[in-house]
């Protein structure tokens, strides 16, 4: 089971009827996958198809009577992945010569159940859960991992890595030569 309601795998339906006062007894059972036609009820029904989808039961006793219920399956068993965008002043191979304005955003497959959770690593640290846009200021390599999490549950199994390379500092310029002039 995942969470928020969905699962993490395929499905399997049962549908049962039963009549509840003493009467002429249950006629037939019938189920629908979406709006698909009604079908004869013979055994469980796999549900493996990502997404939300209805599945409707019909009963329907000796006397005619009907009585129908639907239900919802929710399956999600892909995990999200997320994308990091790095924002500053690019100098040369691949160097920034001013600090990096890190953007994290969690992307969930659709009929997904949708990203649930953002989180961010520096330097292999502990992953904290990302709200906004950060900034990386330190000169030399920082390294970002960021990964997401959707609501049912399914966690990004291999995060997205991100090195920001920052070299701020000018350089030194000298002129060799006289302590003075003549």
């Amino acid at each position: 089971f995942g969470l928020a309601g969905w699962l993490k795998s395929a499905a399997t339906v049962t549908v049962f009827a039963v009549e509840s006062t003493p009467g002429s007894g249950v006629a037939s059972v019938e189920y629908r996958i979406g709006d698909g036609p009604f079908q004869p009820y013979t055994g469980s029904v796999a549900i493996a198809s990502e997404g939300v989808t209805q599945v409707t039961a019909r009963a329907t006793d000796r006397n005619g009577n009907v009585r129908t219920s639907t239900q919802t399956v929710s399956i999600d068993t892909s995990a999200p992945r997320t994308t990091v965008g790095l924002s500053g002043t690019p100098g040369l191979a691949g160097w920034f010569t001013s600090p990096v304005t890190v953007a994290l955003a969690g992307v969930d497959n659709t009929p997904g159940s949708g990203v649930g959770l953002v989180e961010y690593s520096v330097n292999d640290g502990a992953f904290n859960t990302y709200t906004a846009p950060f900034v990386v200021a330190s000169p030399g390599a920082t390294r970002i991992t960021a990964r997401s999490r959707d609501r049912a549950g399914n966690v990004q199994t291999v995060p997205t890595p991100a090195a920001i390379m920052i070299h701020a500092s000018q350089p030194v310029v000298g002129v060799p030569g006289s302590a003075g002039s003549r």
